[in-house]
């Protein structure tokens, strides 16, 4: 079953659908004997493909992670974080007043799986906008966070992201330099350069089987000359969040508990050199 990846399934179901649809038109030509002529074999050639590449897509995109029960306990909240609903998602509300995140999940990964990070980081001082991305994908939604950062009033937002969200989150702060002081990167790399004011922190686990290791190496020439890595021992691409074991990830050698410590330790640290800088 490992070598049965969820695009795979995706295609195959797909393609399967698309005959089934066009399986009427195929029987009627053959019992006629008269076919229906190149163009008519065309349009259903074509509508062969239409099917397959939607349906396909559609079941690739409704194949994702899902959050854990850790997770769905931690988006209840507590006696010192409320998570209410906002704009496109949720906020975690708690005793800080003057720092902002605004998070972007994971591809395919359900937002509320981040809930325990969010949640940790919130009852730290600093309050988070976690969106649901349009079928999961932060590249459909990377303009969510102007919504936030121009309704709420914080001294210092953050853009923050893991995976794809994490560049999806690095490009929306290039384009508002005017509010976003930095950028929290998990298992991630920036799309674009980032400007030098701005306080870049990259944070990944050792153990991480997902990311591209050579091209974050590469990728590195985007960061801003005081840009901070952060690498945590025996951790991985999955365990940012509560979602199980991402295909393709090594196995952790750490708790998600203590990932989740780490990287709200890096995103306390960073905050306090935002606010040096100011």
């Amino acid at each position: 079953m490992k070598f049965f990846t969820t695009s795979m399934v995706a295609l195959v179901l797909a393609f399967l659908l698309a005959m089934v649809v066009n399986l009427p038109f195929l029987r009627r030509d053959s019992i006629s004997h008269k076919g229906s002529g190149k163009g008519m074999i065309a349009v259903r050639v074509i509508l062969i493909f239409v099917i397959f590449f939607v349906a396909g897509g559609f079941i690739y995109f409704n194949i994702y992670y899902h959050a854990g029960e850790t997770a769905e306990e931690a988006m209840k909240g507590s006696e010192t974080v409320k998570v209410v609903e906002v704009a496109h998602g949720r906020m975690f509300d708690g005793p800080g007043e003057d720092t902002a995140l605004v998070f972007y999940p994971g591809a395919k990964v359900d937002a509320p799986a981040y809930a325990p990070l969010m949640m940790a980081l919130a009852e730290r001082g600093i309050d988070v906008f976690l969106p649901d991305m349009p079928i999961r994908m932060a590249m459909f939604g990377r303009g969510f966070a102007a919504d936030y950062v121009d309704a709420y009033d914080y001294d210092t937002w953050i853009m923050g992201g893991h995976s794809l969200g994490g560049a999806m989150a690095s490009f929306f702060a290039t384009t508002r330099p005017d509010k976003i002081d930095g950028i929290l990167m998990l298992a991630s790399y920036p799309s674009k350069p980032i400007l030098e004011d701005q306080v870049l922190y990259s944070v990944l686990g050792t153990s991480d089987g997902i990311i591209n290791w050579k091209l974050y190496e590469e990728d590195k020439k985007n960061w801003p000359k005081e840009a901070k890595e952060i690498k945590i021992e025996g951790g991985n691409h999955s365990g940012f969040g509560d979602y199980g074991l991402q295909q393709g990830d090594n196995e952790a050698a750490i708790s998600n508990e203590v990932q989740w410590s780490a990287t709200v330790k890096a995103a306390l640290q960073m905050q306090a050199e935002i606010k040096a800088k100011k």
